[in-house]
């Protein structure tokens, strides 16, 4: 590369000019170098026909001093363009700058598949399945194999045209559509099997190797690795000269790989040039050789097959022959004594041709990765079946089916030159073995790289310095090693396959290494269909041969076929595969990184199936025996509301519960995502199953107001809205206090001046000014109005107070520790000449306290207990029946719960108003609820002025009733009688609709729950029980 004067700007303007004129030149086929100096590399997805493809890195070249600078690009079709254009170098550092990705279709993708998929099955397992299975048997086979082959090579087209592909293959695919858990135990598996791989092909290399070189001098003879063996084999090969072959061939394999992935493609023509003209040769000779005598194969198993001959013939092509042939003709493997199967010749058969991402796994090097990996992988798969077709028919018509039976390699007698044939075994399986070294250490890279295991892999890069170069391109040896990233994945790989071949029974192995590739192939299949299944927008890839049947298909056979090869091995290889992803699963939860958050496409198929039934979920249809609560709470300050938020997430019973939190501004609408990730931040460290609504509004209760009427989802809006109460008392931090159950952790991404307490000392009503970024607090008029308002909106009102004091840990039932309970009282203290047990908002009342008692915890913790009023003038005969019917009713709605009877009078009728009534009376006035006047005719007759406008509603006169002697007693009730309680849930009625009751109202609420513990003050408007089946 030369280096010219031009500047740097005026260059790069030429170059872009000529990259566009050159990219219309060549249309569909044009490479698209976009990236230049100094950019971040960043991928980009390819033309509109090449799929995405990621765009030429640029690397470090040699200097020059010649004007000018030009490199060739080529495309991957059948035409080459040469593109120059210079660049000058304004310094050292962003000069000298080379494309890393050299492979074109055929040297990366192409040879390499079709290598993989000939291996030693080409020239060794012909004869075996013709001679058992027959030829249409086979046929069918070979079919059946291509089809399951083409399934998954079709979901990895739809995949790889989708975007960008970077390095890692079928773990680049999978991880960014599956997401990092998935994606890493699959990327493991697959390193796994393609190391399992290497090993074996080096392995049939080395035989191949050994039995040329007997074939040359004696014929041919069998041969096995036995590294651990003393003994020897035929031409004075022991165990251990053989292994030192074996590691030999695996160290050059190494060499070529940390050469580069130029190198790599190079080789792989060469080898893929030399085994086809062998198979060619192969072909012609089947044809056309004359007849000749060929002899059974000797092994261990040869003398209990009890033969008649020790030879058999080679017609050439004939009809008799391929008469005989056509049909099946099962025996007993000569090589290891056990009889053969159809089942038999399947599992060898697809064992042999699991190479299909070979080239996938090298789409870190590949120029346009969208392109080549469809082109290449269906060509390939193209050319061997036909490759395969052609030499099972020459087979068939040409040799006797007893040679093809006893004499795998009969091949090499048909040859025109013996020692071809093993030749074309060593070649196939060299280049087989080499393909799966170095995509094995491409996947390994691409998985230290992404950090899915955190630090597990980072050795990997030690004594190598990282750059995105291509160490083959220039800098001699010692670049070779100290700037190739690779090399750390590259030892690791020759060392576990050197290790591998130490055991010498390769056989027993083979069924993992199949299985292991047939559960990645399952998992790319799975992506591809939940990508169609969610039918993302973003989903369109150019390749369009697919369909969620092929992928689904795919995914099923590809299952099945593992549970034939061998379910033992099947069975632990998914044991496997699900430890990875338990542990990954854990590691990812505990230490979330937004680095690898690459989204998972079961997100989108949640959303499209959530989508499909909610539309299907039809409000109208809804019926009373399916009531369910659906809770929207309200939050001022979820510092202070921690413990409300963690019991309602009880109390909703596998129904909807919502957290809404209003902003207060007078500015115009602003981005609020930071502030929702905030509060779904708070959801996950409180562990609640709650969705999260944030609005922004100019007043409090015009925006509380919006929430309650507008929050929500179809039929899946909530029914019941609940508030805290308003009242003075000082505000706990959970978030931040010592002790608390609820206390942030400092790795948590809430800040600390997140929804500051506010100091409410003189914060009353309107006299405080509001504050810049702290909650604000509604006033009196505001807040009852508000509750009016979800009245009016036809929801269900609870309202909360002390909650605070709510402690979990308190409530869990100990040894020697008195019961607690959950305590609901039905009848309205405020309104008791129109409360009855079997009106709305008492059976509302009671569902609630009976779904609390629903829940594992407080159903194991704790006790259901419900408070009736009993007045002192009903007869004693009177009183029975009443209880009677009482329990009569609560049996009919399936609520068990136990019954207690309380004494009570009457609340005096007098004309005072409840005025100057304060908090503080409830301590002023110790008088017992026997000193209050008679009752009795207030629940057993109804007046006129019993009518309160919504049902229920406490009327100004009901109000005036409401004296602070009867709301003394009241309070002095509940206290006395739920000292055990662990909440207690209280029947109370709707505001008045008088703003001047206002404060009477909340003055008589707050009087009646002072000092009795957690409170939930209901009031339902409908309809929640049934005794219908």
């Amino acid at each position: 590369m030369m280096i010219g004067s031009h500047s740097a700007k005026h260059t790069f303007a030429t170059f872009k000019k000529k990259t566009t004129h050159i990219q219309r030149q060549l249309g569909r086929h044009s490479y698209m170098v976009t990236r230049t100096i100094n950019l971040e590399k960043k991928p980009l997805i390819g033309d509109k026909n090449g799929g995405g493809g990621s765009s030429a890195a640029l690397e470090h070249g040699a200097m020059g001093n010649s004007p000018a600078m030009s490199t060739t690009l080529n495309d991957d079709s059948s035409q080459q363009s040469s593109i120059g254009y210079s660049i000058d170098a304004g310094n050292e550092e962003t000069g000298q700058l080379i494309s890393r990705r050299t492979l074109n279709t055929a040297a990366g993708v192409f040879a390499p598949v079709a290598l993989s998929q000939f291996s030693s099955l080409l020239f060794l397992r012909i004869g075996y399945l013709i001679g058992n299975g027959g030829l249409l048997v086979s046929l069918a086979l070979l079919l059946g194999c291509y089809f399951i082959l083409i399934l998954t090579v079709l979901s990895i087209c739809a995949i790889s045209t989708n975007g960008a592909i970077e390095g890692g293959g079928a773990y680049f695919m999978i991880s960014r559509t599956l997401g990092p858990e998935m994606g890493g135990a699959i990327g493991l598996v697959f390193y796994i099997a393609n190391v399992f791989s290497c090993a074996l092909y080096t392995s049939g290399c080395v035989e191949g190797i050994l039995q040329g070189i007997t074939s040359a001098t004696s014929g041919p003879v069998n041969a096995t690795i036995v590294p651990h063996g003393n003994e020897t084999i035929p031409l004075e090969f022991n165990g251990y000269q053989i292994y030192g072959i074996a590691i030999g061939i695996n160290l050059t394999l190494l060499c070529i790989c940390i050469i580069g992935a130029n190198f790599f493609g190079k080789c792989t023509n060469f080898f893929f040039l030399a085994v086809s003209c062998i198979a060619i040769l192969t072909l012609i000779a089947l044809l056309a050789q004359n007849p000749i005598t060929i002899p059974y194969a000797h092994s261990l198993h040869s003398s209990e097959l009890n033969l008649s001959k020790v030879a058999g013939n080679f017609t050439g092509p004939s009809i008799a022959t391929l008469k005989s042939n056509l049909y099946e003709h099962y025996t007993i493997d000569y090589n290891n004594g056990k009889q053969i199967n159809a089942m038999t010749l399947f599992s060898v058969l697809f064992s042999g041709v699991t190479g299909i991402t070979n080239g996938a796994n090298m789409s870190g090097e590949l120029r346009n990765p969208g392109y080549s990996i469809p082109r290449g992988t269906l060509l390939a798969l193209s050319f061997t079946f036909c490759m395969y077709c052609l030499l099972f028919v020459a087979t068939a018509c040409s040799t006797a089916t007893d040679v093809l039976q006893y004499n795998y390699v009969f091949m090499g007698y048909v040859s025109f030159w013996m020692p071809l044939v093993y030749v074309g075994i060593a070649l196939a399986t060299l280049c087989a073995s080499l393909s799966n070294m170095i995509g094995a250490s491409r996947i390994l890279r691409a998985v230290a790289d992404d950090r899915v295991f955190g630090n597990l892999f980072n050795f990997l890069s030690w004594g190598c310095t990282r750059n995105n170069n291509n160490s083959s391109s220039s800098g001699g040896c010692s670049r070779c090693l100290t700037h190739n990233e690779f090399l750390g994945p590259l030892l690791l790989t020759f060392v576990l396959s050197a290790g591998l071949l130490a055991i010498g029974d390769m056989n027993s192995i083979a069924p993992y290494t199949c299985v292991f590739f047939l559960l990645s192939y399952a998992m790319i299949n799975l992506s591809c269909m939940m990508l169609s299944w969610a039918a993302a927008p973003n989903f369109r890839p150019q390749f369009k041969h697919f369909s969620l049947i092929s992928c689904g298909l795919g995914l099923l056979s590809t299952v099945v076929v593992m549970l034939l090869l061998s379910v033992l091995a099947a069975f632990i290889c998914i044991v496997v595969f699900g430890i990875l992803l338990f542990c990954l699963y854990l590691y990812h939860l505990k230490h979330p990184s937004a680095e690898i958050q690459w989204g998972s496409v079961a997100q989108a198929v949640l959303f499209h199936t959530v989508r499909k039934y909610l539309l299907k979920l039809d409000f109208r249809r809804e019926h009373v025996k399916f009531w369910r609560p659906h809770l929207l709470l309200l939050v001022a300050n979820p510092r202070t509301a921690c413990p409300l938020i963690d019991f309602l997430n009880d109390l909703k019973k596998s129904g909807i519960y919502i957290l809404g939190h209003v902003m207060v501004s007078e500015k115009s609408p602003c981005d609020l995502s930071e502030e929702y990730n905030r509060w779904q931040e708070l959801v996950d460290h409180l562990k609640v199953k709650a969705f999260v609504s944030v609005t922004e509004s100019s007043s409090l209760r015009a925006g509380a107001l919006q929430m309650v009427r507008v929050t929500g989802l179809g039929a899946l809006k909530p029914n019941t809205v609940v508030l805290g109460f308003r009242d003075a008392a000082h505000p706990n931090d959970f978030l931040t206090m010592a002790g608390s159950r609820y206390m942030l952790r400092p790795s948590k991404s809430i800040p600390s001046n997140w929804h500051p307490i506010r100091d409410r000392k003189g914060a009353d009503d309107d006299a405080s000014p509001a504050r810049d970024r702290l909650p604000e607090r509604l006033s009196l008029h505001d807040y009852v109005g508000l509750l009016n308002d979800i009245l009016r909106a036809g929801k269900n009102l609870a309202l909360c107070r002390h909650f605070d004091a709510l402690n979990k840990e308190h409530i869990i039932r100990r040894r020697n520790q008195p019961v607690r309970y959950i305590d609901v009282w039905p009848i309205n203290f405020m309104c008791p000449e129109t409360s009855t047990l079997d009106d709305t908002a008492s059976l509302f009342t009671l569902q609630l306290g009976t779904i609390l008692n629903m829940v594992k915890f407080w159903s194991k913790n704790t006790k259901y207990r419900v408070f009736l009023i009993e007045p002192f003038e009903w007869p004693r005969d009177f009183l029975t029946e009443q209880q009677a019917k009482i329990k009569e009713t609560l049996a009919s709605v399936r609520m068990n719960a136990e019954i207690v009877s309380v004494p009570w009078k009457a609340p005096p009728k007098t004309n005072n108003q409840l005025e100057g009534v304060t908090v503080q009376s409830a301590s002023q006035t110790s008088q017992g609820i026997h000193d209050a006047s008679n009752f009795s005719s207030a629940l057993t007759s109804s007046s006129s002025s019993s009518s309160g406008g919504r049902g229920g509603d406490v009327t100004g006169e009901q109000l005036t009733r409401l004296t602070a002697p009867y709301l003394d007693d009241v309070n002095s009730a509940l206290r006395t009688h739920g000292t055990a309680a662990a909440v207690t849930l209280l029947n109370v009625s709707p505001p008045p609709l008088d703003v001047s009751k206002y404060q009477a109202y909340i003055d008589a609420l707050t009087i009646i729950t002072d000092g009795i513990g957690p409170c939930v003050m209901v009031h339902g408007v409908s309809k929640v029980t049934t005794t219908m089946l």
